[in-house]
């Protein structure tokens, strides 16, 4: 995620607003994986879990991003 906002991404102030959102979630996530681990769920549903929680987003770029190759500026 980052080389593509590197690289698509022309202005500062958007590269900073989705370098925030980005660093954010990953806070959220450490923040919160503790916790969970340490619940009575356990490793196993943590893991997973985030693992779906990953998945998400992976599924959102495969049909909302657009291909860089051969683009110049």
């Amino acid at each position: 995620m980052y080389i593509y906002v590197a690289e698509i991404v022309v202005n500062e102030v958007a590269m900073g607003l989705s370098l925030l959102c980005m660093m954010l979630s990953m806070t959220v996530q450490s923040l919160f994986s503790t916790y969970l681990i340490n619940g009575k769920l356990g490793l196993d549903v943590v893991f997973y879990g985030l693992g779906i929680f990953q998945l998400i987003p992976v599924v959102y770029f495969w049909f909302n991003l657009k291909e860089t190759q051969g683009l110049t500026i």
